[in-house]
């Protein structure tokens, strides 16, 4: 028995390096499937680095992460590197403050601030924070590797999972990098973890293959290569599009393509979009034309008012959504009746919309709160 422990000792000492300054020293199970995401998102729309651009925070920030949660978004990508000492640190650019990251320890590093005063975020306190008061937003983790060799590459990834092992945090990432290599790695460690590749030189064969689950492109590479959108539906791979197309028009494409992802600067701009566009779609295909509802009220203050120009001969359902996409109240509109009203008492002030609808149609109808 003494002989057993110590050789389990020995591997898990060459498998997960000593700590480093997170002090992240748990093993990640292989062999237990993930619990299901308990994140239900209310969009597609990821913000690149966070939510930083509207309010000028440091990008790849705690605080523009919390911004990118506030705003509901389907995810919150930013990036990770390994320093000398083996710790993760969260950052995009291969040096910060004139030091080479991979060449520098974390105690040298974290002596600049950010721009908004937040210190250098390590991936472990990166997680923390986005798992606080988060039912929306997942964390889309890139690894970034500028100059690592094999070995480290291999440190760089025990390290991660063993920081979400410790955190509990499985359900709230997902990952991708331009290193095909390294998520090669990285599924062998992890069976089943959200796994997007980056690198278009990469066929989708390759990564149905490999058991990847998705695609993370620039908007220019499917541009290039219109058809592998399709093949990567086909072959059930996720699809996720970095844009600088900010516009509805841009937003439209990608929604009316079926991405599953929309990673953008301006994540404001594209949840708005994304409303605009279910609003629209929503509208079309209504079958009951018979039907004329209108508001009796709009803008309202306390009370919402539809009316029908006729009595219902069948029932209606109504769901109330906020400009983000979330169902903020359900109401049913009966039949025998011609009149609707829904209190606005829980509800703060802004754009609405009205989702009606009827067996396998609906219509929507937009309303502004202003109390």
């Amino acid at each position: 028995m003494k002989k057993k422990l110590f050789f389990t000792a020995i591997f898990c000492f060459v498998l997960f390096p000593n700590c480093s300054a997170e002090d992240e020293n748990s093993t990640p199970s292989k062999s237990e499937k993930i619990a299901e995401p308990i994140i239900i998102a209310k969009n597609s729309i990821v913000a690149h680095r966070g939510a930083w651009k509207k309010n000028n925070f440091p990008q790849n920030s705690i605080a523009s992460l919390r911004e990118a949660i506030r705003l509901n978004c389907k995810g919150s990508e930013f990036d990770i590197q390994l320093t000398a000492d083996d710790s993760l640190v969260v950052c995009h650019d291969a040096q910060y403050n004139k030091l080479t990251i991979e060449n520098s320890k974390y105690s040298d590093l974290v002596t600049f601030k950010l721009s908004n005063g937040e210190k250098l975020p390590t991936l472990r306190e990166y997680i923390i924070a986005g798992k606080q008061n988060n039912t929306t937003t997942l964390m889309y983790c890139e690894f970034k590797n500028y100059n690592l060799n094999a070995s480290r590459k291999k440190v760089f990834l025990s390290k991660t999972l063993e920081c979400v092992s410790k955190l509990n945090a499985q359900q709230y990432m997902a990952y991708l990098s331009f290193d095909f290599d390294l998520l090669k790695q990285l599924r062998l460690l992890d069976a089943y973890a959200d796994i997007q590749n980056s690198d278009s030189n990469a066929s989708i064969e390759l990564l149905k293959t490999n058991n990847f689950s998705g695609v993370s492109y620039d908007y220019l590479t499917y541009i290039n290569h219109p058809d592998w959108i399709e093949s990567a539906q086909k072959n059930k791979l996720k699809l996720t599009v970095y844009t600088d197309y900010n516009d509805s028009n841009g937003t439209n494409y990608y929604l009316n393509k079926k991405f599953d992802a929309i990673t953008t600067d301006e994540p404001e701009s594209a949840i708005k979009s994304q409303a605009e566009y279910n609003q629209n779609l929503n509208t079309r295909g209504f079958n009951n034309t018979k039907l004329d509802l209108k508001l009796l009220e709009n803008p309202t203050s306390n009370l919402i008012s539809l009316q029908s120009n006729l009595v219902l001969e069948d029932d209606l359902k109504i769901n109330v959504i906020d400009e983000s996409g979330k169902i903020v109240g359900t109401k049913a509109f009966p039949k025998g009746t011609s009149t609707w009203f829904f209190e606005t008492d829980t509800l703060k002030n802004g754009i609405y919309f009205l989702k009606i609808s009827e067996q396998n149609s609906s219509k929507t109808i937009k309303v502004i709160i202003n109390k």
